[in-house]
């Protein structure tokens, strides 16, 4: 009787410990890179990638969506007009790794907790996808990238809370990456970035949706049950920061503008005048480059932009003004100076977030148009105008 107990109780302990070990005895194993930020503008983002370890085959490899050919004709203009194809590449993952630690870029590894049905069924997917015929795609920045391409596929494998997929306010394409830039000390490229996507990346986001940034994936994943071990591969070495930001400069030059507006010094008034001219300069080319976007590209990621509003390229003319002492653009003074400080009212309301540096190169603007066209003088007869605020 007691060999029988022990027999059934061996029987009972030993299913147990089948099932509970299951998930282990498949021949894959399947775990989510995630590679931090690079010096490089295109790595800027980070990167996603799937490696897969095969205990049969005795195979270690990454599964990369994030490859394209840097010498493809037209590589800028079919970037920025997601025209650019992107593909698929089976790369070691020693190799792998080798190239992120070359290049100085956090690598973290989280192994996903799958059956091994669910892990055959995602390999069968990635090798599908790795065929000539699958293996290319047209590379969406927000919505068709290296990191939508991986939650494609493990979607269905995410507990409840990542598959809540409400709209949400609090998500939208701007505001996740203006975090994803200020923390990784980006600034000058988030300015880039409010300045010339319109009010398309203002829209409220679902769940699955705001997940198109590596590391947001990761941040995800990070609170599922599906991820059963998170490895740092390799950590960044600390790297310095550039000091000077968008805000600190406009707000020097706003609080120089301001000083010499109401206490001028004759001295300081070339200076003013080379203030203002780079200004306007400056305002001009960004309302030619959003135009350009918006126009000429024709995303709907670059159109309706308001920063076309006081951004707009008659400030050449403005500059111009300026530079000869030319006084018959008085008007065109005042109607930047109205068209601005009615922008400037209207910020909250506006369907397109604009960011601090930005209303704060917009002030610096309405206090150079005030300059100029409070010193506007009427031409005599038989005289040219002229304006004699830098003169």
């Amino acid at each position: 009787m007691a060999g029988i107990f022990r027999i059934a109780l061996f029987l009972v302990l030993g299913f147990c410990s089948a099932a509970a070990f299951g998930r282990t005895g498949g021949q894959y194993r399947i775990s989510i890179l995630t590679c931090g930020v690079g010096d490089d503008l295109y790595a800027v983002f980070g990167h996603t990638a799937i490696r897969v370890t095969d205990s049969v085959n005795k195979k270690d490899v990454v599964y990369n969506f994030g490859t394209f050919d840097f010498e493809s004709r037209n590589f800028v203009t079919e970037f920025l007009s997601g025209k650019l194809l992107y593909f698929l590449s089976l790369e070691d993952f020693n190799s792998f790794i080798a190239t992120y630690q070359e290049e100085n870029r956090d690598v973290i590894e989280q192994e996903l907790m799958l059956t091994p049905e669910e892990e055959d069924v995602i390999v069968r997917k990635l090798e599908l996808a790795n065929t000539d015929r699958s293996r290319y795609y047209r590379y969406e920045f927000f919505k068709n990238n290296c990191t939508t391409k991986v939650l494609d596929l493990i979607w269905d494998y995410l507990g409840s809370s990542g598959k809540q997929d409400s709209l949400s306010n609090e998500l939208t394409t701007r505001k996740l990456l203006h975090a994803h830039l200020i923390s990784n000390d980006r600034k000058w490229l988030d300015l880039g970035i409010n300045l010339i996507l319109g009010s398309e990346i203002d829209k409220p986001l679902s769940r699955r949706s705001s997940l198109f940034l590596p590391a947001l994936l990761q941040s995800e994943l990070g609170k599922q049950s599906s991820v059963v071990k998170e490895t740092v591969l390799f950590k960044r070495d600390a790297q310095s920061t550039f000091p000077l930001t968008p805000g600190s400069l406009f707000s020097g030059l706003l609080f120089v503008s301001l000083v010499l507006t109401f206490i001028p010094f004759e001295k300081w008034q070339k200076v003013q005048r080379v203030i203002s001219v780079s200004l306007m300069l400056t305002a001009g080319i960004i309302g030619v480059v959003i135009v350009w976007f918006w126009l000429g590209i024709g995303r709907d990621i670059y159109k309706w932009n308001y920063n076309l509003v006081w951004a707009f390229p008659s400030n050449f003319l403005l500059a111009y003004a300026v530079l000869r002492n030319r006084g018959e653009f008085k008007w065109l003074f005042k109607a930047h100076l109205v068209a601005g400080l009615l922008f400037l009212i209207a910020t909250p309301w506006l369907p397109q977030a604009i960011s601090l540096p930005v209303i704060l190169l917009m002030i610096l603007l309405l206090v150079t148009y005030y300059q100029a066209h409070g010193k506007a003088i009427p031409s005599r007869p038989g005289t040219p105008p002229h304006l004699d605020s830098f003169s």
